[in-house]
């Protein structure tokens, strides 16, 4: 193991960058709450985690710039694996106010978990008398810890449907208003960098896709390009494996509508091996 330190740089963040790190950590992030047994007792802990491939620590080392050099970066060689932790509390909290909470989560799985990661630290909930209680609390059943307001079956996407009339209170969003489709844009990069995939093949047959646990985002995706291809079910393919939904597409014109979105200048670019593989698959399009 390698520990990578870091300079504590000032905050190098602007509004792009927040709407590319929400759809980042929608694919990547790792918020985490968990029980430390003690004799008559439960300590409650918490940490923020990003784990890439080893290739891809230079992206982990932005990210960790950007935070003013906060946490630690780990290097497996052996496992092939790059981890970025925040565990200390000063350093999460000021996480929390300075940019997580800058973040509009499009997943219900993360809008959830760090809301649930949120409360913990802001609140300095961290001890529980027993089994019973700890599992009441992650399941929002803990009377005086109620850590989530919002309906089961609420997805954050409905906050671009304007069709859907609801009391929660964030920012409704339009993907017909240039600001909103900016920030949507920029989401869009940060997803894609953990989320899709490039394909080539010797026959010449190419395609660009995206798989997710949650078919909501995929389709708001799906209705900021126009495309009409299909969201596939996929069932769990191991243990472990939780089931997802994806999508791919081929023709000419939606793969030239892709690049040209990735190719766009005025949006973060995909980061690290990822655009690599863009590149690379890019060009063998147009050769």
């Amino acid at each position: 193991m390698v520990n990578i330190q870091s300079n504590s740089n000032p905050l190098l963040i602007n509004a792009g960058w927040f709407s590319w790190l929400a759809g980042f950590l929608d694919a990547e992030g790792n918020f985490q709450v968990f029980k430390k047994n003690r004799i008559h007792y439960y300590n409650i802990g918490f940490g923020f985690h990003l784990s890439l491939h080893i290739r891809d620590h230079s992206v982990l080392q932005d990210i960790q710039s950007r935070f003013g050099g906060r946490g630690k970066i780990f290097l497996y060689p052996h496992r092939q694996e790059a981890h970025y932790a925040i565990v200390k509390f000063e350093d999460v909290k000021w996480c929390i106010l300075n940019v997580f909470d800058h973040l509009i989560f499009l997943t219900k799985h993360q809008f959830k978990r760090y809301s649930l990661f949120r409360y913990v630290v802001l609140n300095n909930f961290t001890k529980v008398n027993s089994l019973d209680e700890f599992n009441a609390f992650l399941n929002n059943e803990l009377p005086g810890h109620i850590w989530y307001n919002y309906p089961n079956d609420w997805s954050p996407t409905s906050l671009f449907d304007n069709n859907i009339q609801t009391e929660i209170t964030l920012p409704k969003f339009n993907l017909s208003s240039i600001e909103h489709l900016n920030y949507f844009d920029h989401w869009i990069c940060g997803f894609a960098n953990g989320e899709c995939w490039f394909s080539q093949r010797d026959n010449g047959y190419f395609s660009f896709g995206l798989e997710q646990k949650e078919s909501e985002v995929l389709s708001l995706i799906k209705k900021r390009f126009n495309f009409q291809t299909q969201i596939s079910f996929r069932p769990s393919r191991g243990v472990n494996r939780n089931p997802t939904y994806s999508f791919s597409i081929q023709s000419k014109q939606d793969l030239n509508t892709i690049i040209c979105f990735f190719e766009n200048s005025n949006l973060i670019q995909l980061q690290g091996h990822k655009f690599s593989q863009f590149q690379d698959w890019k060009n063998a399009i147009r050769n």
